[in-house]
């Protein structure tokens, strides 16, 4: 089914420019959010967010076929599995599917910003175009699986009726239905994915929800909080569907040498320690989960991801001959996870 955008009832009005040019003094909504985000640097994150951000690098065996093929000269295809923060990614060539939206090339609806409706990219489309800045191909290619509101477990017996049997990098977002999970539908994934010859490397990426849709005014969930609604309830934060997705993913990555990044470790210290740009609707926007629906929401996904590919294209070159006792200094550290021997903070023999 074809989806429209629907009209935003808060799109400013055709005159709003001239007002504010006639009367500088007084400024529009629109013109005072210009203002507030222009004092920030849209998807600036420090290094160390960045690297805390990548939980799991990958292993030298997991990354070969990526960066073979890319080394060759040769064009890559990179898939998009998930749900709506899947199709929120965007893709470049496959008409009437929502992710194509997120494009950059046609004027979508967005909640931020101004003109309200103007061409944006998905954080996959940013990696392509990160990708091609690096190793160009006309040819390198998204194929984005994405299907809104649907949890894993169902795609799954019909996964590959969705998208190519050739890939040579999956992204992939289990946290967007995370209320609705089979959390053994994360690892079914990812061996059915791994099943195919030859391998492509995975990426998976955890979102989790940083509030409640029930409360207004929004506010940030807090340790001890507990949780309502019929999905989540009963739950105490920390320990809500999302983290308990993330948990998974991150031991499915660890356990097959896949790559995995924690949105939500990497602006946890900033969101709340209320750092400016680092707010809610800088982040989720009102909707709480969806990157697509804050300010800089896109901007901090993309910025994590493509370093995840830099950082996993230095490790693909290094050799590795790094032994345990590598990891006593934070230098070494570095370095023990680029080689695939540490996730996150907790390594593996080191």
């Amino acid at each position: 089914m074809r989806c429209s955008v629907p009209a935003d009832p808060d799109a400013p009005d055709a005159f709003a420019p001239l007002r504010l040019a006639l009367h500088p003094a007084v400024q529009t909504p629109d013109a005072m959010h210009r203002a507030d985000t222009s004092l920030h640097t849209i998807g600036a994150l420090p290094e160390t967010s960045l690297e805390r951000g990548i939980t799991q690098l990958g292993s030298a065996q997991a990354l070969n076929h990526l960066f073979s093929t890319l080394h060759a000269g040769e064009p890559i295809a990179i898939g998009v599995v998930g749900a709506s923060v899947a199709q929120n990614a965007g893709c470049l060539d496959q008409p009437h599917k929502r992710c194509m939206q997120y494009s950059g090339n046609v004027p979508t609806g967005l909640k931020h910003g101004w003109p309200r409706h103007r061409p944006f990219k998905g954080f996959a489309v940013r990696l392509h175009d990160h990708i091609q800045s690096r190793f160009p191909h006309r040819l390198h290619q998204i194929n984005n699986s994405g299907l809104d509101a649907t949890p894993m477990q169902l795609v799954l017996p019909c996964l590959f009726s969705h998208m190519p049997m050739r890939l040579h990098l999956v992204v992939l977002d289990f946290g967007s239905m995370a209320t609705h999970l089979e959390l053994s539908a994360v690892e079914g994934v990812v061996r059915a994915l791994l099943s195919l010859r030859p391998r492509p490397a995975l990426l998976l990426v955890s979102f989790r929800e940083w509030c409640t849709q029930r409360d207004t005014p929004r506010a940030l969930y807090q340790v001890g909080q507990l949780l309502g609604g019929r999905s989540t309830h009963d739950n105490i934060y920390p320990d809500t569907p999302w983290s308990r997705t993330e948990t998974e993913t991150q031991r499915v990555c660890t356990l097959y040498g896949q790559g995995c990044i924690s949105v939500h470790r990497a602006l946890e210290p900033h969101v709340y320690a209320g750092e400016a740009g680092f707010g809610l609707l800088d982040v989720v926007g009102d909707d709480c989960l969806h990157p697509m629906h804050g300010r800089f929401g896109v901007d901090y996904v993309s910025a994590i991801v493509n370093h995840w590919f830099d950082e996993a294209h230095v490790s693909e070159k290094q050799p590795l001959n790094l032994q345990p006792n590598c990891c006593i200094s934070s230098h070494a550290l570095h370095h023990c996870r680029r080689a695939g021997a540490v996730s996150g903070r907790r390594s593996r023999g080191c």
